[in-house]
């Protein structure tokens, strides 16, 4: 899995698992115009043994696939040349153990560049992995996408493997970063009790700029000029240390945009309205604060796209206010509309 630098115009983190069995794995990696990796750079990879029993760490949680140990690999990739193409591949001594894997590294100046939201795929059968896949697979090919973001809900219940496995053997994933974060579904165990972010962080190595309670669920990266904020707003979000965090990322970073994803939708239309309300409570001052210029979620599985926002109140003024995306689904799973109660506030909304 390619998952966002700090700076992705010369940072890329790795990550990929193995069976205990295997050791002394290493990550190749060269320009893609060095098809026979003839002038590829060599680098050592961190590990750490992953598990997680039943019951632990928390009382009645089950979990289906993660009772025997793996090897969780990281690299992360520095000193990368700006708006440069890359591929790579892992290897044993002489063995080579991956397909190919590629990415495109960001400028440095403020191009233009488009990038793949999406959220909620919920992966729990072949069939609705294989909108996800398709999905990608066409703006990969046909929009020249630098990366997909997914705002969570990744898999239908984080605690089976056998859902993550789903979703690493779709061919998109081998052509493009990935910048994800959390959603209730990927805290679950392999039923709805609620556990942490520790699996997820198994999946994936983003950065680890992010409070320590919720580190590399929450997190940041600069692509371009634009500045992304990933916000785990499922445990433990509405801390005091996170609103601190975000605000000094934003403050710090000189950017021309600043673009927030998140699980939790602002102004729903499906079944989560009330939840929503708790969330724009909690940060539509901190993104009214920031200047937050767009803000993408999942969770409530109705597309609903906003007005330019203050203060919840639409505002006209040019270039002023924060716009709220809600996803829909890019999975099997569509909700109907259940409430207009925040239709003064949106611009288009889609079942």
């Amino acid at each position: 899995m390619t998952c966002p630098g700090e700076d992705m115009a010369t940072q890329m983190q790795i990550n990929w698992q193995s069976p205990t069995t295997m050791s002394n794995l290493k990550l190749e990696y060269t320009e893609s115009n060095d098809i026979t990796f003839t002038n590829s750079k060599i680098v050592d990879a961190e590990y750490k043994s992953f598990s997680r029993q039943d019951n632990e760490p928390f009382s009645g949680t089950i979990y289906v696939g993660f009772s025997t140990p793996r090897y969780v690999w990281n690299v992360s990739l520095d000193n990368l040349t700006p708006k440069t193409k890359y591929i790579y591949r892992i290897i044993r001594d002489n063995e080579i153990l991956s397909d190919i894997y590629n990415f495109e590294t960001a400028s440095k100046d403020d191009d233009e560049f488009s990038f793949l939201f999406i959220t909620d795929p919920q992966y729990y059968d072949e069939d609705g992995a294989q909108i996800f896949n398709s999905m990608t697979e066409r703006h990969i090919k046909n929009d020249d996408i630098k990366f997909t973001f997914i705002t969570g809900d990744i898999s239908d219940k984080g605690g089976n493997s056998n859902y993550w496995d789903m979703f690493y053997t779709k061919s998109s994933i081998k052509k493009i970063p990935f910048a994800a974060t959390v959603g209730n579904h990927d805290y679950y165990d392999s039923k709805t009790t609620r556990t942490d972010n520790y699996i997820f962080n198994n999946f994936f190595y983003n950065p680890q700029n992010g409070p320590e309670h919720v580190k590399g669920s929450s997190y940041y990266f600069v692509y371009n000029q634009a500045l992304f904020i990933m916000l785990d707003s499922e445990e433990k979000y509405n801390t005091p240390e996170q609103k601190e965090w975000f605000k000094n990322v934003c403050s710090s970073i000189d950017c021309s945009y600043i673009i927030v994803g998140c699980h939790k939708t602002a102004y729903a239309a499906g079944p989560y309205v009330s939840l929503g309300k708790t969330f724009i409570a909690e940060w539509g001052p901190v993104f009214d604060e920031c200047q937050v210029d767009l803000v993408l979620s999942g969770h409530d599985h109705v597309f609903t796209r906003t007005k330019n926002l203050i203060n919840s109140e639409v505002t006209n003024e040019k270039y002023k206010g924060t716009v709220y995306i809600e996803g829909g689904a890019a999975g099997p799973k569509y909700y109907a509309i259940q409430s207009t109660e925040n239709q003064d506030k949106w611009a288009a909304v889609v079942e």
